[in-house]
């Protein structure tokens, strides 16, 4: 586990509204998604994170995407995956991914109720969504979700983009 604890954060969600950091830890593991809608590696990613959430959402987990894009940007894009995750919207000059040290994306952080960051995963792998996602089930008492059934054709791993809250 890492030391580092989450400040307080809130954010417009896409279809209106807002997520804060207070709503989302009052007693749920979250994980937090932070994407681009053009990052080819965010879109390989994005569907096995609504498995991931299909499986453990609302049930001890809560699965947040944090799009560094507009709404209009993100609309076709939940659409063509198929989200049914809150899709959180994160303006210019991305304080939020600034201060998880956002560098590159998809990046995947897994923060406890107490505000604690448990995990990081950035980039795709096969191996860490999985693990991932057993550690998730594990904390919160129900069985590990298959990610990758058999003859899945997803890679192995594949680096991920650079975040816009990175660039100079």
């Amino acid at each position: 586990m890492q030391e580092r604890s989450v400040l307080e954060f809130s954010l417009p969600r896409w279809g209106g509204g807002e997520w804060s950091w207070r709503e989302g830890q009052a007693q749920s593991q979250v994980l937090a998604f932070f994407f681009e809608v053009e990052c080819p590696t965010c879109q390989l990613a994005a569907p096995y994170v609504e498995r991931l959430h299909r499986a453990l959402g609302g049930q001890g987990v809560e699965v947040i995407g944090i799009a560094q894009n507009t709404a209009e940007e993100v609309e076709p894009w939940v659409e063509a995956y198929g989200l049914s995750f809150p899709i959180l919207l994160e303006p210019p000059p991305y304080p939020v991914s600034r201060s998880f040290r956002v560098e590159a994306v998809p990046h995947l952080i897994w923060i406890t109720p107490q505000g604690a960051i448990e995990e990081t995963l950035v980039g795709f792998s096969r191996q860490g969504l999985q693990t991932l996602a057993q550690r998730l089930a594990e904390r919160t008492g129900q069985s590990a979700p298959m990610l990758f059934p058999e003859g899945d054709p997803a890679p192995s791993w594949r680096p991920g983009c650079v975040s816009k809250s990175a660039d100079p």
